[in-house]
């Protein structure tokens, strides 16, 4: 696994530098095999993992561009981007000179860019739109770290705190997608930002903005949107591809997974492909090995095929690493166990997925798609049409999607960003567990938004849940260590990113399908019945089950617990929900799965800290 810890500050600054001195020993005598890519003029970056040959040094020591790089191929073919290992002298001179602008448009991947002009004191810090590495950043006096993983941060003796406001509206709302973390003084650089750091301040500026993407020249035409998602897919499928001899694909036989196996199968670097299946439980609707076969057979993969444990133990998750972000032990606990088996006996370097093909290739709400197509065209006779698609879709009658136009037109207003997060925050309250009331009393609501969100917000209705869909990614991986393969979401990428983008929403639903320009663009890469579903497996019941076996960890944990004692949830209600007995409570096992993982969280940073630096 990849990683990186950067440290910046002022070159004239003695106790400064004296303490990058220190930080940097203290990298250096551990036993992960730290190496400095970069060092220069107040900027010093650390890389560990595969993928260190990977980083990519700007001329003139100028900086280091860490982690995947592509070169962009805009010419509508689907050939391979070339990877970029170097740069020449004008082309580092493009990227200082632009402020790392020449990054995010000619090139694309999964990295984080450090960036020093050599004529001003001006440092830049910038994310990748799309990419899966983190940026986490926090302080030590007078410098600067960046970092992609807590952990390593903890290592060189920084102490934090815990940030309730971010884990009272995380427990209610189940995710928080803000550059504030679940501790005090640690940010998270979201995608496509850039942090610039001159005379001792630090600024952030977007320089990867969804909301001029999706307003930019529209792709409107359904066949000609199909061409273009498929080959920027097949495209970006195939450069990632480039990377890895031995690729496990998580297939589970939903249309996203199955996507990205047709645009693999033909990957001109001939990896040796395996496709897992460990998706399927006993469940109603948990078994989807028929349509993973369809697919594993289509592209002539290997398909192994791997239960869900049935005696997964939620306290197993007291040996994952400390992270920034909260998340939901759940999923990713029986996904580290049943994984263990294939990457050890495949050898594997990298594990692919379909994650993020809901978003961006449109499985949403699909009302506001008809708002969306009225705001764009006004009353155009083809509104009957989109109209009736969509209410076949969502199964209401024409009338229902005509009066949400109506409405729409009508009021046109638009709450702020911490207005919308308050009402959800009430939603949520709704099952008795929550106590809002306290939440409010807690969170400063206008720093717990994502900083995309003031600049969509002008956007028509369907279009911004797409984006709100993509902005929530956070990838600290708990239960990752320092040979777990690279994570691999191919639909994330930003060519592909962008392409979506432009698709208007309700061309998303071209004939009343949801995802329906992707199901046109792979019409030959995927098996048609998969094409065809229009359902979608779930782990609702092993999740039941797995909180029955484990109720008595449940109880002790969530009644005992930070949540109650802090009044973020109540005590006498949450006995309730987790009482044996029939009850009235309408508490979703996700939130459940959710509370318990926030404890189990808090357990995980009672360790003792390592002293801290001086």
């Amino acid at each position: 696994m990849f990683r990186y810890v950067a440290f910046a500050w002022n070159t004239s600054n003695h106790t400064a530098a004296g303490r990058v001195a220190s930080l940097s020993q203290r990298l250096l005598l551990s036993k992960a095999g730290w190496s400095n890519v970069f060092n220069h003029n107040g900027l010093s970056v650390f890389c560990v993992g595969a993928g260190v040959a990977d980083c990519c040094l700007l001329r003139n020591q100028s900086g280091v561009i860490a982690g995947r790089l592509f070169r962009r191929k805009d010419d509508g073919t689907d050939e391979t981007h070339p990877k970029v290992t170097s740069l020449s002298d004008e082309e580092s001179a493009k990227i200082i000179r632009t402020g790392g602008g020449r990054l995010v448009d000619s090139y694309w991947g999964s990295y984080v860019a450090f960036l020093r002009n050599p004529i001003s004191s001006e440092a830049r810090v910038l994310r990748a739109p799309m990419g899966l590495l983190p940026c986490f950043r926090a302080s030590c006096g007078d410098v600067e770290l960046f970092f992609s993983r807590m952990e390593d941060c903890l290592a060189l003796g920084l102490a934090f705190s815990l940030n309730w406001e971010y884990i009272a509206v995380h427990v209610a709302l189940r995710a928080v997608s803000s550059r504030a973390t679940a501790l005090n003084d640690v940010t998270e650089l979201k995608a496509g930002e850039c942090a610039v750091l001159k005379h001792g301040c630090t600024s952030i500026q977007l320089l990867w903005d969804p909301a001029k993407i999706a307003t930019s020249t529209t792709i409107d035409e359904p066949h000609a949107a199909a061409l273009s998602m498929c080959n920027s897919a097949v495209a970006c499928t195939r450069s990632w591809a480039s990377n890895h001899e031995r690729i496990l694909l998580e297939l589970s036989g939903g249309l996203d997974s199955s996507i990205v196996a047709g645009c693999l199968y033909d990957a001109p670097t001939r990896p040796e492909i395996t496709a897992i299946n460990c998706y399927y439980t006993n469940g109603s609707n948990g078994d989807e090995r028929y349509y993973a076969r369809l697919s594993a057979q289509h592209a002539m993969f290997e398909l192994m095929e791997i239960p869900r444990p049935e005696d997964l133990r939620l306290e197993d998750a007291l040996r994952a690493s400390r992270t920034a972000v909260m998340y939901s032990f759940f999923m990713r606990l029986s996904h580290a166990q049943m994984m263990e088996v294939p990457i050890r006996s495949k050898a594997a370097t990298a594990i692919f997925s379909g994650n993020g093909g809901d978003e961006l290739f449109y499985r949403a709400p699909v009302l506001p798609a008809a708002v969306d197509f009225v705001r764009s065209r006004g009353l155009h006779p083809a509104l009957l049409g989109v109209a009736l698609s969509i209410a076949r879709l969502q199964r209401v009658s024409l009338w229902r999607v005509l009066g949400h136009i109506a409405s729409d037109l009508r009021t046109r207003h638009r709450k702020s960003p911490a207005d919308d997060l308050a009402s959800a925050i009430i939603s949520a309250s709704e099952n008795g567990v929550v106590n809002a009331d306290a939440i409010r009393s807690l969170a400063q609501l206008d720093l717990l938004v994502h900083p995309w969100a003031s600049s969509i917000s002008h956007l028509p209705p369907g279009k911004l849940v797409q984006i709100l869909g993509i902005s929530s990614r956070s990838c600290d991986h708990p239960f990752a260590h320092a040979d777990t393969p690279e994570f691999v979401d191919p639909i994330m990428s930003q060519p592909l990113a962008e392409v979506c983008l432009r698709i208007p929403s309700y061309v998303h639903l071209h004939g009343g399908w949801d995802r329906a320009i992707a199901r046109l663009a792979f019409a030959n890469r995927v098996p048609r019945r998969i094409l065809e579903r229009t359902t979608k497996g779930g782990v609702e019941e092993l999740g039941k089950e797995v909180l029955m076996r484990n109720l008595p960890f449940a109880r002790d944990i969530l009644l005992n617990g930070a949540l109650v004692g802090e009044r973020i949830l109540k005590r006498e209600k949450l006995e309730e929900a987790l009482s044996v007995r029939p009850s009235k409570s309408t508490v979703e096992i996700g939130d459940i799965m959710l509370w318990i993982s926030a404890e189990i969280w808090f357990k995980l940073w009672e360790r003792p800290q390592i002293q801290a630096v001086a």
